[in-house]
């Protein structure tokens, strides 16, 4: 099974957090390092395109990948000031090699 998820998606950037769906549920899914930062909120005109591309795109990118069991959005990792597609990946899913990016 193929773990390369997209760089981008209609240009609002992706990262893969590697996790499974109990970990969330359950609140102890691994943290992003942004959030440990201090940061500001993303603005409305940032969130939104990323919002709605994350609406198209959900649904597909997890049928590619059985893998990928969600999709949420973020703040980039390298440039806070940009939203980011967060894909949700099932650890025990994974294969031998899985791809950072």
């Amino acid at each position: 099974m193929s773990m390369n998820a997209p760089a981008t998606v209609d240009g609002v950037r992706t990262l893969v957090v590697t996790t499974n769906a109990h970990a969330v549920a359950f609140g102890s899914a691994p943290q992003s390092p942004l959030e440990a930062r201090s940061v500001s909120a993303l603005p409305a005109s940032v969130l939104g395109p990323a919002v709605a591309t994350k609406q198209q795109v959900a649904r597909s990118l997890m049928q590619q990948n059985r893998a990928f069991f969600g999709v949420g959005v973020g703040q980039s990792l390298d440039n806070p000031k940009d939203a980011a597609l967060v894909i949700y990946v099932d650890r025990k899913q994974l294969p031998a090699s899985c791809p950072r990016w």
